[in-house]
């Protein structure tokens, strides 16, 4: 790590706050959702690091300046350097893409350092069979290069494809020892992902101290989880995270040496799936692929878009697998929900979790139950134990309890195992959730309600910390084509499930039945972030608007007597308003008083709308009604 107290007033569009750290990594990454201001804190950031430089996501875009002699010079564009850079204008060149946050002067780079354009020049031959040749001509610099497997010389800027003049530009001005300091904004532009990953090991090459010759402090903006490369416990505290709500960027290195390698466990399981909690401003982890997939399917049923509101969904294999993510997530501040199956109540993970968290402190102790999380647990441990013995030793005969019975008593065959004992007291709160009624048969009302006050309650703390428990078991007992036995669940069945009800979800189901199909699950994942479906309703209502006026004023001008009069009334906007919509009917009586009746067509999938208006239609205000003319839906006004 750099040592470098730095204290940075954010500009706007943070408000009043700081970013403020003892610390810096050699290599940074800068992350978060589009518009957080990563671009605009690295503007902040550049005065407070020794000698930096900028490359913005426009480097190989053309830019202007004007030397001297007032002639305005376009460098890195295909029209304005096909002679080449002047070499009387070399300074201005560098001085422009400077201040531009240009990587334009990279091939006076080249042209001036030898060493430089070894590395470069070898690079292209080995990665790309290229040969860059630059060339004078009458006093300007051409850069050519030169195809060795097509055998073939052309204009560099002119012909080459924009990933090998992105490497030329990020790798000119990573050798560079001009600049000790390094911010590359949006790295990965125009690579592919191995290439990505080939310019990361290039930049950890060169990361280091900025006090030390040929080393630099490296920081980079990215999207790309390909750029995003954690190989250690100190990458993982190089991360600094932006938020969508402007607080003000979250990162590690507050943190001791000591207390980051409490993460290290999760960094053999970033890969790149995962990596996506570091993108998105508030991701939802979940426990397996399937639990994924069936919820990605509903939200596209439902029409909305969870990766639309900035989140997305993470699958991670197991309850113990979110509760490190969890950890992280708090470190870093971010916000994130969390699903998981109702086994994962009686894990050390979760448990550990919630103990130390206040929000869930404070819930219990609002209810009266204490603040110990893992005290109420076990207390409902000993109820649902108590449950077994009573369960297994009773007369009752009916199905459910018979098939419960079983499959107690096949658990309690192995004595003393904990794991076994586990298994009996989610099945018992699994029946609970399909045959209530059964279980009070036999433990009675009370100790019924005793074990759902506690489950509730458990179920209600982890809630204020975003921690939804499946209290009916998992997934798949919340879908009704699950056939298996709810008691034990294997994973062939679960996809089989799965898959079948996402079949029947967009075959059969319609959306006003999702609360009664899926209960719980279907509340909770209500709760998921999700952007709501695009609303073309209401712009169609404001576009209309400006048509209903002119309609209503050429009537009542006496310049519009038929449907025929409309376009010629209306002029070149009619051309716009004929691609969605038609005149079918109006009817021009005394007083200026008329009914006209517009036929909206299906140009977004909605089906075909009519619009009927008069004389008192309100355009201003949208006092009219778009009606679905194949099930009469009525759009109302806002």
């Amino acid at each position: 790590m750099y040592a470098k107290a730095i204290d940075i007033k954010l500009p706007k569009p943070w408000k009043e706050k700081h970013f403020i750290t003892k610390k810096l990594g050699f290599i940074n990454f800068l992350v978060g959702p589009n518009g957080s201001g990563k671009s605009r804190f690295c503007e902040a950031l550049k005065p407070h690091l020794p000698g930096c430089r900028i490359l913005n996501a426009d480097r190989i875009a053309s830019l202007s300046t004007k030397p001297q002699d007032g002639n305005s010079h376009l460098i890195m564009s295909q029209s304005g350097i096909m002679q080449g850079y002047d070499k009387n204008h070399f300074s201005n060149y560098k001085r422009a893409a400077v201040y531009l946050g240009s990587g334009a002067d990279a091939f006076v780079i080249l042209e001036e350092k030898l060493d430089i354009r070894i590395r470069v020049e070898a690079t292209l031959s080995q990665l790309f069979k290229r040969e860059m040749r630059l060339e004078w001509d009458s006093g300007r610099l051409v850069p050519n290069a030169y195809n060795i497997t097509q055998k073939e010389t052309y204009h560099l800027n002119k012909d080459e494809c924009h990933g090998i003049k992105e490497l030329i530009v990020l790798l000119s001005h990573l050798y560079d020892d001009d600049y000790q300091s390094l911010i590359i904004d949006e790295p990965e532009l125009n690579l592919h992902p191995q290439y990505q990953a080939f310019l990361v090991q290039e930049l950890r090459k060169i990361a280091g101290d900025p006090s030390i010759p040929g080393k630099k402090l490296i920081f980079l903006v990215t999207h790309s989880p390909f750029i995003l490369d954690i190989l250690t416990a100190k990458d993982l505290s190089s991360v600094i995270c932006f938020h969508a709500d402007f607080e003000s960027p979250s990162h590690l290195f507050y943190k001791s040496d000591e207390e980051i390698q409490t993460f290290s466990g999760i960094i053999p399981r970033l890969n790149v799936h995962h990596k996506q909690f570091f993108f998105a401003d508030c991701p939802v982890f979940v426990e397996g692929i399937f639990d994924a997939q069936f919820i990605k399917s509903l939200q596209e049923f439902r029409g909305v878009s969870m990766e639309g509101s900035g989140s997305c969904i993470i699958d991670v294999g197991g309850n113990s697998e979110i509760a490190l993510y969890h950890k992280l997530i708090q470190a870093y501040n971010k916000k994130a929900k969390y699903i998981y199956d109702l086994d994962s109540i009686f894990t050390r993970a979760l448990g550990d979790n919630a103990e130390i968290d206040e929000k869930v402190s404070e819930f219990l102790a609002s209810i009266g139950a204490g603040t110990g999380f893992q005290k109420f647990v076990g207390e409902l441990q000993k109820l649902l134990t108590d449950a077994i013995e009573k369960i297994t030793t009773c007369q009752v005969n009916t199905s459910e309890i018979t098939e419960l019975r079983t499959y107690l008593t096949k658990l309690s065959a192995v004595k003393e195992d904990k794991d076994n004992l586990k298994k009996g007291r989610i099945a018992i709160l699994i029946h609970l959730a399909k045959h209530r009624q059964s279980l009070i048969e036999v433990l009675s009302l009370i100790k019924v309600q005793a074990i759902e006050g506690k489950l509730n309650a458990i179920v209600e703390a982890l809630k204020s910390q975003d921690v939804y428990l499946l209290k009916g078991g998992a997934l798949e007992h919340y879908l009704p084509t699950y056939e298996g036995n709810i008691y034990e669940v294997n994973d062939s069945i679960k996809r089989k499930t799965v898959e079948k009800e996402i079949e029947v979800l967009f075959s059969t189901v319609e959306l006003n039945e999702l609360d009664e199909r899926y209960g719980y699950l279907y509340e909770v994942i209500k709760k998921l972030p999700a952007g709501q479906k695009v609303d073309f309703l209401s712009p169609i209502k404001g576009h209309l608007s400006g048509l209903v006026y002119k309609i209503q004023k050429g009537i009542q001008s006496k310049l519009i007597t038929s449907i025929d009069a409309i376009p010629g009334y209306v002029g070149n906007e009619w051309k716009a308003y004929g691609r969605i919509l038609e005149i079918q009917e109006l009817n021009i009586t005394s007083n200026d008083k008329f009914i006209c009746k517009l036929k909206i067509f299906d140009r977004w999938g909605l089906g075909e709308f009519e619009v009927i208006i008069n004389e008192t239609t309100n355009s201003g205000m949208g006092s009219f009604e778009l009606t679905k003319l194949d099930s009469n839906v009525v759009h109302e006004s806002a």
